[in-house]
């Protein structure tokens, strides 16, 4: 088992005794450093974010994600690689993956190990 997936194992276990409004907290702050993370490294997504009129900072709590517009597997499928990749990535040390393309086209994900 790898020390990361472990990692993971124990945050989730700890989780487990932690109180609702804690939970809520810690998924908040989360999910503001995942916005924030994308706004500032990822290209489609800071794009995406400035022609809605969003910033990360504008999204406090869980209730203003529906403020963010939905990104679809077709706005996906249609972007170049370099655009939904993060700044500090390196696509030759990522793992691709691809879908079965039941719906018509395939989607290719990559994924750094």
């Amino acid at each position: 088992m790898s020390a990361r997936l472990l990692i993971d194992f124990y945050g989730l276990k700890r989780n487990l005794t932690q109180s609702p409004s804690v939970i809520k907290r810690t998924q908040t702050k989360k999910l503001r450093e995942a916005l924030r993370y994308a706004y500032w490294n990822v290209p489609f997504y800071h794009t995406k974010f400035k022609k809605s009129g969003i910033k990360p900072n504008d999204v406090k709590t869980i209730r203003d994600l529906s403020r963010i517009p939905v990104t679809t597997k077709r706005e996906i499928q249609a972007t170049p690689l370099n655009e939904m990749l993060a700044k500090n990535i390196d696509v030759n040390k990522c793992k691709k993956n691809s879908t079965s393309g039941s719906t018509g086209v395939p989607l290719t994900t990559l994924a750094d190990e």
